[in-house]
């Protein structure tokens, strides 16, 4: 693909527009039919009984029954031939990417995200690799088992694993590292990252530099954790200056390497939205009843960052429109008790922002 076509296809992803279309009750859901052959955590919700081994179970609720059809300007060059199926988007990407390796580094969204990108590949195995951790790393990790590669618990999914997708012409290595707001050095930060240092549990911010080294594509997201515009913003050019300067010392650069994922939509009292909403509904219950966790502010942030990421040429995956309108799709609560407005269904919504990024690379 020329260079043309990638840059249009970005257009695509980064304007995030498109629309929903509900599909037949009798088509599987992605991954659906593996019931042990899948890297989606308990911990981390799969909903609806999808993997019981009960022979009756409750239907598949509504709002996971659903494709993303992108709109508007550059969407024919990243979807060449129509919406594909899940079997194509899959057999491009292998063709494409067989033998990369890619990172994913960010907050829990980040984490299932990966899950769902992992679970439509095949990739139905984790892997706990035994690798060398390095002075930096042992450093930042301390006394701190979860951010060591070695240490990690594999089947909760939160903060570091590793694990591979057996493409016919050869293997794609997918890595997972819990870094809520994407601090790249722990021991240079602007007044933007010093925040997390200061608020974060440790565990919520592994090192990811070694990771970048290695990796041939990134995709990173900033936690939805509110600071101020001025400490946003000092956070985020202190990690893409760091991580351009990391990726020049291997000559690679950032608009070839890296993918920046915007927040999505948390929706107030989702389980109580209609199933198709209004955007005009949406966007003024968000400003309505968002206020107390900042929701309200992360589509305003969104478009912040959108604009670093634009100067800095990197390509900006917008999921925030997408995934507004699918409030029905949120787990429920811990405990059982409510939903979870952060956080998806697995299988649901968000696979289908894992396949847009399966066809953005594939180009």
């Amino acid at each position: 693909m020329s260079a043309a076509a990638v840059d249009d296809a970005a257009t695509c992803i980064n304007h995030g527009q498109g629309h929903w279309t509900h599909m037949a009750d009798d088509t599987p859901l992605p991954y659906s039919s593996r019931a042990n052959g899948t890297v989606v955590s308990k911990s981390w919700q799969i909903c609806d009984a999808l993997y019981s081994a009960k022979p009756h179970r409750s239907p598949d609720r509504y709002a996971t029954r659903h494709i993303w059809q992108p709109s508007g300007s550059g969407c024919t060059s990243l979807l060449p031939e129509g919406i594909p199926t899940m079997q194509d988007v899959v057999r491009r990407f292998c063709l494409r990417r067989a033998g990369s390796s890619i990172l994913f580094v960010g907050d829990s969204t980040q984490g299932q995200l990966f899950q769902s990108f992992a679970s439509i590949l095949g990739a139905n195995r984790l892997r706990r690799p035994r690798v060398t951790v390095t002075e930096d790393e042992a450093s930042w990790a301390g006394s701190n088992a979860w951010c060591n590669p070695n240490e990690a618990e594999t089947e909760d999914g939160r903060f570091y694993h590793q694990l591979e997708s057996v493409c016919p012409t050869g293997d794609v290595t997918l890595r997972f590292v819990r870094n809520d707001l994407s601090v790249l050095d722990e021991r240079h930060t602007t007044k933007g990252n010093q925040f997390s240092l200061r608020s974060f549990n440790s565990t919520a911010m592994c090192d990811w530099s070694d990771a970048a080294r290695t990796a041939d594509l990134i995709v990173f997201n900033r936690g939805a954790h509110y600071v101020d515009d001025e400490s946003f913003l000092a956070g985020l050019h202190d990690t893409i200056s760091r991580l351009a300067t990391l990726l020049r010392g291997r000559g690679r650069t950032l608009s070839k390497a890296v993918v920046y994922r915007s927040t999505l939509a948390a929706i107030p009292n989702c389980s109580h939205q209609p199933r198709d909403p209004a955007p005009t509904a949406l966007h003024d219950l968000i400003v309505a009843n968002g206020a107390a966790y900042r929701w309200d502010q992360f589509e305003h942030q969104n478009q912040l960052a959108k604009r670093v990421m634009e100067r800095q040429g990197v390509p900006f995956l917008n999921i925030y429109h997408a995934l507004s309108f699918r409030p029905g799709g949120h787990r429920p609560g811990f405990g059982g008790k409510g939903h979870d407005c952060m956080h998806f269904c697995l299988p649901g919504p968000l696979d289908e922002m894992a396949k847009l990024l399966q066809m953005f690379w594939s180009i």
